[in-house]
């Protein structure tokens, strides 16, 4: 039955680049075969599938877009296994843009947390902040796998970051922050001030710090 399943899945594969080529690459057809890689790429295709998406392209840029754009699909799916995949191939050619470096690192770094992969998706967070330390997502991400890590204050501190960062526009890390101190009281009393800073930055206070 598994036999006859893999053949099933290559007839399949090959009918749908069949009709992605015939159709010069509508977007109808490449989602498609995008869905059906949701389930069955393996990660020796994912260049082969770049390459198709961006028309045999050699532009690093393009190809670094395509796979942040792939990955997100994944991630969207629930897939961040491969989402993962995606995202390193994207970083494998190492694109210039920074933007590309930054969400490309991040968003392995997050799906790896997501994992339970910490230890790993800490390296990749700390590059993103590396790139740029002024964007949140990367200082979230971190608090994730150091709470993950179980090292409690230093995730709390990241947190605090990302908090900084965007309290007036995204209260996720926000809330990690609370959740981390509900599940470990013990760090209101390690991190000094942490009370006044929940306060201060407490989303929907009318006065709260906006800078």
């Amino acid at each position: 039955a598994r036999t006859q399943a893999k053949t099933m899945d290559r007839e399949l594969e090959k009918k749908l680049i069949e009709q992605m080529e015939q159709s010069r690459f509508s977007e109808a057809s490449v989602l498609e075969l995008l869905d059906f890689y949701k389930r069955n790429i393996p990660e020796e295709r994912i260049p082969w599938l770049i390459r198709r998406f961006v028309r045999e392209s050699e532009d690093v840029e393009k190809i670094a877009h395509c796979c942040l754009g792939l990955g997100s699909e994944m991630e969207q799916d629930g897939n961040y296994g491969r989402a993962v995949l995606f995202y390193a191939y994207g970083l494998s050619v190492q694109p210039r843009t920074e933007d590309f470096r930054y969400f490309l690192n991040n968003n392995i770094g997050y799906s790896l947390a997501v994992l339970g992969r910490y230890g790993e998706a800490r390296p990749y967070c700390e590059a993103a902040i590396r790139i740029n330390p002024y964007r949140y997502n990367a200082h979230k991400n971190l608090g994730l796998s150091l709470q993950g890590l179980g090292q409690y204050a230093e995730a709390a501190g990241s947190f605090m970051n990302a908090v900084r960062i965007c309290h007036d526009i995204d209260q996720r890390a926000y809330n990690h922050l609370e959740e981390l101190l509900a599940s470990h009281p013990e760090l209101t009393d390690e991190i000094q001030g942490i009370q006044e800073f929940l306060v201060r930055y407490r989303p929907g206070r009318p006065d709260r710090v906006l800078h």
